[in-house]
């Protein structure tokens, strides 16, 4: 398809796993017990992490009724064909935006 897989996309991927850990607690498909079950689920099967609803509780510290962002951000790391994942540039704006609406400064030190 011209995509080509292997590039800063697969680094967006990674940092959706780090933040998935972070906020959710756990690694992605943490209940795959090896290395073939997991490729059978993402490379066969297509099946990308599910991000639990709890991360937003996590990310903030509150309980958020309407929207959410952190989800949206993690679950958009985790576009399956990597030409239609946002790009590193995209991602690292939202969190700053999100970090703002969380009361941090989001400059870089």
């Amino acid at each position: 398809d011209g995509c080509d897989c292997y590039g800063p996309k697969v680094d967006v991927w990674a940092l959706g796993c780090v933040l998935l850990e972070i906020y959710g607690g756990a690694p992605p498909h943490s209940e795959c017990s090896c290395m073939e079950e997991l490729k059978a689920k993402v490379l066969d099967r297509g099946e990308s992490p599910s991000v639990p609803s709890h991360v937003e509780l996590a990310a903030s510290g509150q309980l958020v009724k309407e929207g959410r962002p952190m989800t949206s951000l993690i679950a958009r790391c985790f576009t399956l064909q990597a030409c239609e994942r946002a790009t590193a540039g995209v991602i690292l704006e939202e969190l700053r935006a999100l970090a703002a609406s969380y009361g941090f400064d989001p400059r870089p030190p």
